[in-house]
């Protein structure tokens, strides 16, 4: 908050309150935040990297055919559509639209 002083000649001035924290104090704190919670992201990353290395190498590890056949597809896909151009508001735009031109004028 702020205390409003008197000068001199009287008139009213505000002058910041030590014990408040200034906008650059804000955002630092946030800055903060988020590089604390991408260094927590990047360490569970590393130790699900180090299990499934070491699962790797003691031959434990097991991939579910189906499930990584399903995820092998998604990714195709979904790749295709974005190197075609095909997204969720080109595919509304297009909604309802012939891909052949409707009059021979169009040709």
């Amino acid at each position: 908050m702020s205390e409003i002083k008197k000068s001199a000649a009287g008139a009213e001035r505000a002058e910041p309150d030590r014990d408040a924290p200034s906008a650059d104090g804000v955002q630092l704190s946030r800055l903060s935040s988020v590089l604390n919670g991408l260094e927590n992201g990047a360490s569970a990353m590393r130790r699900h990297a180090l299990q499934a290395m070491r699962a790797v190498q003691s031959g434990t590890y097991s991939v579910d055919p189906a499930q990584l056949s399903r995820r092998i597809v998604v990714e195709t896909l979904g790749s295709a559509r974005r190197l075609a151009g095909f997204g969720r508001a080109s595919q509304k735009q297009r909604k309802g639209s012939s891909p052949l031109p409707s009059t021979p004028s169009q040709v």
